[in-house]
């Protein structure tokens, strides 16, 4: 045999014996040892963004419900809920986020539509605004907001034409 051939022969059979395989026939056959895992690679630019936005609207969300801006906190909720679909922590949230908003406008509208029956339209004005502040798409505050800017602008007119009456010199 030419050295070009033992050499083959034994790589050969240093090849078989290094790869685990029964001992005997029949018996079931040594399980290798997994290779050392990769490390983690570094995140994404993109993701650490996303993420650090997450945690902008989080404290933003939670400041503006503290504060009372029931609104803007419901804006933020819904951001992280998209951002996270199916989490359920950022559903529930919003969930309770647009309940209190809700509930916020139409209590203020209540109040409202009281102050007005009362003749106290400055604060009627004040308490449609809160409502809409919390729920702009409150109707009925949207409405009395609305009629309260007719009256007094109903009454600003009226109150130029008796002062526009009073001025004239009569004959």
């Amino acid at each position: 045999m030419t050295r070009a051939a033992i050499a083959v022969a034994c790589a050969v059979l240093a090849a078989a014996c290094a790869s685990p395989g029964p001992a005997t026939p029949g018996a079931p056959a040594v399980p290798a040892t997994p290779p050392p895992a990769a490390p983690a690679a570094p995140p994404a630019p993109a993701d650490v963004a996303i993420a650090q936005a997450q945690g902008r609207w989080l404290e933003r969300a939670r400041r503006a419900a503290a504060e009372g801006r029931l609104f803007e906190a419901v804006q933020y909720w819904e951001r992280l809920a998209l951002l996270q679909p199916g989490s359920e922590p950022a559903v529930r949230a919003l969930a309770q986020a647009r309940e209190r908003a809700a509930a916020a406008s139409a209590t203020h509208t209540a109040n409202a539509t009281a102050a007005r029956r009362r003749g106290e339209l400055d604060a009627a004005m004040t308490l449609y605004l809160k409502a809409l502040a919390a729920d702009p798409e409150n109707e009925a505050a949207a409405r009395g907001a609305r009629e309260i800017e007719r009256e007094r602008a109903r009454r600003l007119v009226n109150q130029r034409a008796v002062t526009t009456n009073l001025s004239e010199p009569r004959m």
